[in-house]
């Protein structure tokens, strides 16, 4: 960042806050949910329209090898399908990024496996601090492709 300041984005979401949009849409049991989207990394560019579509049931793999069924929920950004969610009785058990995957996972070992040990420490400690939380935890299974 150079300084500038970013211009106003009112009523509109940035790109990481679709978890949550997701996670509202599934309470709510909304069959579609529009909302404006913009790239934290890119704040001056304009707002694109999003859209998170319920698609239906279908098999999917989770990262410990096993297919389960679970309701697919699909991202529409600026007219372009984009992520995909898997979710199961409300809870969001895979997600793809346009390629990265992340997975909600029950166990501390598969969420640090193959991390850094400074990081593992970091995820461990906040793990032991936040042991009342909802379970589960989201763990990426490979790196975000280059945009």
């Amino acid at each position: 960042m150079d300084g500038t300041p970013a211009p106003s984005l009112p009523d509109t979401i940035g790109a990481y806050g679709e978890h949550l949009v997701l996670t509202q849409m599934l309470r709510d049991g909304a069959a579609t949910v529009s909302y404006l989207q913009f790239d934290e990394s890119e704040p001056e560019r304009d707002p694109q329209a999003a859209e998170l579509h319920r698609i239906g049931i279908e098999a999917t793999e989770l990262l410990d090898g096993s297919t389960v069924d679970a309701e697919r929920v699909l991202l529409v950004l600026a007219g372009q399908s984009s992520n995909s969610h898997w979710c199961i009785d409300g809870a969001v058990v895979k997600s793809d990024w346009c390629g990265a995957q992340s997975f909600l996972v029950d166990d501390l070992d598969a969420l640090c496996a193959g991390l850094d040990p400074e990081v593992v420490a970091q995820i461990r400690d906040f793990a032991s601090q936040a042991t009342r939380r909802a379970p589960g935890r989201h763990v990426r299974s490979s790196p975000c492709p280059p945009s």
